[in-house]
């Protein structure tokens, strides 16, 4: 039975690669490419070979979140903060601007996701840690304590259902944006 490759041996390897042809790969890149892996070294590989020939051997984490079609980790948490505030019109302003960027919204609502998964384990009713091992800088960290300090576990608890169920309708709708503002303000009024 294969296993999942964990992240740091898929860096070093990733790492000794892009030594070996003399290739500039930031730590931050590699760190992308190695949780976009999830795993499998053919997959990781595969998208480095993508990265290297997009940037011509400079691979930075703007490249790889822009060849991800990702949202920095640090807009993630932003996002969720306005979420969770309430307000609305922000929220959706937001994801406009996030769109408009060139986002996946698929790729944004996992993350919203692993956002959620680890805000609930760091949260301080949990007494569960304080989330050394999520994959945010220390201060993307203390920020999601912040917002921590004014969400319930079970507000918490409530948007990771609506997410996880609104995952195979993003896959089926022939409109995401649509799908995910709808998703947007049922969250925040089922978070309420």
């Amino acid at each position: 039975d294969l296993v999942r490759v964990p992240i740091d041996t898929l860096k070093k390897h990733f790492a000794w690669i892009a030594e070996q042809e003399k290739i500039e790969l930031t730590d931050g890149a590699n760190e992308l490419l190695a949780r976009a892996a999830d795993g499998s070294v053919r997959d990781g590989l595969s998208l480095l070979d993508q990265a290297i020939a997009q940037t011509g051997g400079h691979v930075d984490e703007v490249a790889v979140l822009d060849m991800l079609k990702r949202a920095d980790r640090g807009v993630v948490v932003d996002f969720m903060r306005t979420l969770l505030s309430g307000d609305v019109a922000a929220t959706l302003d937001k994801v406009d601007a996030i769109y408009n960027n060139g986002a996946d919204l698929s790729m944004l609502l996992t993350d919203m996701m692993e956002w959620t998964h680890w805000a609930t384990r760091m949260h301080p009713a949990l007494h569960a840690g304080d989330g050394i091992n999520a994959p945010y800088t220390t201060e993307q960290r203390e920020r999601i304590k912040d917002i921590n300090a004014h969400v319930s576990l079970n507000t918490l608890s409530r948007i990771w259902q609506v997410m996880v169920a609104a995952v195979p309708e993003m896959q089926a709708s022939g409109n995401q944006k649509q799908c995910f503002d709808m998703l947007i303000v049922r969250m925040m009024h089922i978070a309420d």
